[in-house]
């Protein structure tokens, strides 16, 4: 295989499972800076591209459901009020506060942004932490440096870790 196909495919999986794209990468025969820099820009790319259209879908269920709404047949929107009647009935009727809903507010209270910037790459995917952060740290202007900075970080210490692995055994 041409080795801009070896680098494209360590790209293309950098940007939806970072954590194994070294593997992937030392597997192929990459060297190490060619496998560091096809994971920032896998990651790099799939974070914004991702992170932008969560904005641009957010937006668009905002301002354009309203309109879809008015141009639907009444028989939709009958059937689509009764769907969301039934929904919001079963949302009341299970428990409020489970041991896992009670774990996700204690880790957004307590790490917040920072939490889910250092833990995506890693514990998440890309994309993953892209919608998260959009959804709820969107407005924060250090949102986007950051994670690509922690992107750089987690890059360089995935792929050192795993080609001294590697070396070894």
């Amino acid at each position: 295989m041409p080795y801009f196909l070896k680098f494209l495919n360590v790209v293309l999986l950098a940007g939806i499972k970072f954590f194994f794209a070294p593997i992937y990468a030392f597997n192929i025969g990459l060297d190490f800076w060619s496998t560091y820099a096809a994971l920032v820009i896998g990651g790099s790319l799939s974070f914004l591209l991702v992170y932008y259209a969560t904005n641009l879908f957010l937006v668009y269920v905002k301002h354009f459901k309203p309109k879809i709404v008015s141009v639907t047949t009444n028989k939709t929107r009958l059937y689509y009020r009764n769907w969301k009647q039934k929904r919001i009935q079963k949302r009341l009727d299970r428990k409020k506060f489970t041991k896992r809903n009670k774990r996700m507010v204690k880790i957004r209270r307590d790490w917040g942004m920072w939490g889910l910037i250092v833990s995506s790459p890693v514990l998440l995917s890309i994309p993953i932490g892209a919608i998260l952060l959009r959804k709820y740290y969107g407005h924060r202007k250090r949102t986007i440096p950051s994670m690509l900075v922690y992107l750089l970080v987690w890059g360089l210490v995935l792929n050192t870790a795993y080609w001294l692995i590697m070396k070894i055994f």
